[in-house]
């Protein structure tokens, strides 16, 4: 008996185990549910997989079978107030498609999509179940776009310099027309399928996407036609056509592993137009790259899913020559990471703050000899001391009065949009990354409508919230514009939010020339902006931190600089073709409690733009503090994480005056100000 009840036991704890892995899986992540005649069809993230801490795409389509309907879709994350909405008309017999981007929505977390009509009813509701998150650090993110859902998972083994990688699989409607929606994204695969059909604001969104540091796929074999179609203006090759060959032995030596299959192969003959060849067999052109700014777009002849590259063990080597060329997150690209920080910065506002502590004492001894000995020295003298159950009232009264005529002096009686941003991307890039800090300071309790006329994602910013999702908010995405509805905010107090884009244009110019010795090269950098550049510095080869003076508009600065020995050997593999490499700073170690910034060396400069002074003389001054805030907020140092700068490259780092985003109050009794910091990678020339 008790033998079979070990059995027994033994037997439960085995399915159990069997049982577990589906128990804990997200459920399905494309999904249908129908009601009213309303069928909602809801794909989140890039296969159901989310990047930490990135935007990713919600792609949904809605029909309607049944009568004419007004409403709007919301997505929610989870049980949060935090919806995204967007405006929805459905005429009987309709289909509409969206694709709304939305933040991360942390570990654990669900997407919840629902159709609501005019009078508020839930007409019908899709739930994500928990999606899979995923370190933006450390694990490589593949996107296939072909009709074949499990064709390339021989990239899950394929980590280039991550720990780990991951694959999803998209529809071609799936592609975003927001370039912060595919930045989750680090290699873009189209096989076997028409790219014809994409749209402008897809194919905009790619090239910006690729300039940013993507890595497009394109492949060959008998449907390279459809699959290039796309994409002519910019492949590394001219195909010729195709072509059935017996054997690739050249190449299949140089990978070092036989192939499994024997031919013939069908290959996409070509020959190089632009870029370099990686992989070849004799003189067919097997693997080529073609550099867009600081991503590549590349060809392979053969096509993945057949003969002989499909199950072949060889392709894990040759598609980490594709993971080797995708850049790390360097850490002014990955937003706000102390976003109490952030709202630090965007709450520090220059020309709204508290009276100085000696015109405060003044007021108060000022108020005490008046209401004290003065006044019963003057009721003395008039032998009227009966008299001070008047003066005192009214004495208290006349200083109420001036003290908030004081308060509203220093508080200001307008609401001011303080913006901070910060602008990275590389100088020859016709549009940069822009993660805006926002806040909205009101000098009185009001309830707001707030418009950004930009083609922009926004999230709250909270303190103390885990992934910044303690506050409820709704965002409506109508076209290039979003608002916020109803927005409270109690008097002196500032409501803090994020924006990501893709918009901002360099303020500079600049060309950096390696000399022929290879250890110095010639910089000239041109203000092309209409604002003074200021607390500028150099990062140069990944550490060496170099001050620069301040650039009027139209004004250059030329300097001979000095570059570390590991620059110098970086540099000179990047002009042969090779990936760049990435300096890592900080430590993974959580008995580490505390790591400098990267750029510590340097917080005088960007904060002051001089010599540091006394504490009070850097943070007692608002705009100095403001950006120290801000600089802070890229960065935090108390929290275990590995960041990267590339060593290969200058980065140039500045600050001016200007405003990223149009942004726009209700009433129109608001004031714009803030500032920009920029991180703008200059390559090196020969």
């Amino acid at each position: 008996m008790k033998s079979s009840f070990h059995k027994s036991f033994l037997v439960c704890i085995f399915l159990a185990l069997l049982i577990l892995p589906t128990a804990l899986a997200p459920t399905a992540i494309t999904a249908q549910t129908e009601s009213n005649g309303i069928s909602l069809t809801v794909r989140p993230g890039f296969d159901g997989i989310v990047k930490r801490g990135k935007w990713l795409p919600v792609w949904m389509v809605i029909e309607n079978n049944g009568v004419s309907v007004e409403g709007e879709l919301r997505i929610q994350i989870g049980d949060s107030g935090n919806v995204w909405k967007t405006d929805v008309s459905l005429p009987n017999q309709s289909r509409k498609q969206f694709t709304v981007p939305i933040f991360s929505p942390g570990f654990g977390r669900s997407i919840i999509v629902t159709f609501v009509d005019e009078s508020g009813e839930d007409l019908v509701k899709y739930s994500s179940g928990p999606l899979s998150e995923v370190d933006p650090v450390d694990t490589l993110l593949f996107a296939v776009v072909s009709p074949e859902p499990t064709g390339l998972d021989v990239l899950s083994r394929v980590w280039g310099s991550r720990t780990d990688s991951t694959v999803a699989y998209m529809s071609i409607d799936e592609i975003p027309i927001n370039v912060s929606a595919l930045e989750a994204v680090d290699v873009l695969i189209f096989t076997d399928i028409d790219t014809n059909v994409l749209s402008a604001e897809q194919r905009a969104t790619i090239d910006s996407w690729v300039k940013q540091g993507g890595q497009l796929v394109l492949t060959g074999g008998a449907s390279w036609q459809k699959t290039t179609a796309a994409f002519q203006d910019v492949l590394p090759v001219e195909v010729i056509g195709t072509e059935s060959i017996d054997q690739l032995a050249s190449f299949e030596s140089s990978i070092g592993l036989d192939f499994r299959d024997p031919g013939p192969y069908v290959i996409a003959r070509s020959t190089l137009k632009s870029g370099d060849l990686i992989w070849r067999d004799e003189a067919l052109p097997i693997l080529a790259r073609r550099p867009e700014g600081a991503g590549n777009v590349w060809f392979l002849a053969l096509d993945p899913q057949f003969a002989p590259l499909d199950d072949w063990d060889g392709s894990v080597i040759m598609w980490e020559a594709f993971a080797e060329y995708a850049p790390q997150d360097l850490f002014w690209e990955r937003g706000f990471d102390d976003e109490n920080a952030a709202v630090e910065a965007v709450s520090t506002i220059p020309s709204v703050q508290l009276p100085s502590i000696f015109l405060v004492l003044g007021f108060m001894l000022l108020y005490v000899l008046i209401v004290g000995p003065l006044n019963y020295l003057v009721l003395s003298r008039m032998k009227r001391r009966e008299l001070a159950w008047i003066s005192l009232p009214l004495t208290i009264l006349l200083f109420s009065a001036i003290a908030l005529i004081i308060g509203l002096q220093f508080r200001g009686n307008q609401v001011l949009i303080n913006q901070l941003s910060v602008v990275s991307g590389r100088v020859d890039q016709p549009t940069l990354k822009t993660e805006t800090a926002i806040g909205i300071f009101s000098p009185r309790r009001a309830d707001y409508n707030v418009t950004i006329r930009n083609d922009a994602n926004i999230r709250v910013l909270s303190q103390f919230a885990f992934g910044g999702l303690s506050d409820e908010f709704e965002v409506t995405r109508d076209n290039d514009q979003i608002s916020l509805e109803n927005l409270v905010i109690d008097v002196g107090d500032v409501e803090s939010f994020s924006s990501s884009t893709y918009q901002a244009v360099s303020p500079i110019l600049a060309q950096a020339v390696l000399q022929p010795g290879g250890d110095k090269i010639d910089l000239k950098v041109t203000n092309v902006g209409d604002q003074p550049l200021k607390n500028i510095l150099l990062l140069v080869g990944g550490s060496r931190q170099v001050q620069l003076n301040d650039i009027a508009p139209g004004d250059t600065l030329s300097r001979e600089l000095s570059l570390p020995t590991l620059a110098q050997e970086n540099i000179a593999n990047q002009l042969a073709g090779q990936p760049d490499q990435f300096r890592a700073q900080g430590s993974a170690n959580a008995s580490d409690t505390y790591q400098e910034s990267p750029l510590e060396n340097g917080f005088s400069t960007l904060v002051e733009g001089t010599e540091p002074g006394t504490y009070y003389e850097t943070y007692g001054v608002a705009e100095n503090y403001q950006r120290y805030s801000l600089l802070n907020s890229l960065y935090q140092t108390y929290n275990n994480q590995v960041v990267y700068t590339p060593v290969g490259k200058l980065v140039f780092i500045g600050w001016d005056d200007s405003q990223q985003l149009d942004i726009a109050i209700d009433d129109g009794r608001f004031e714009n100000q803030g500032a920009s910091l920029y991180f703008i990678e200059i390559p090196i020339e020969n």
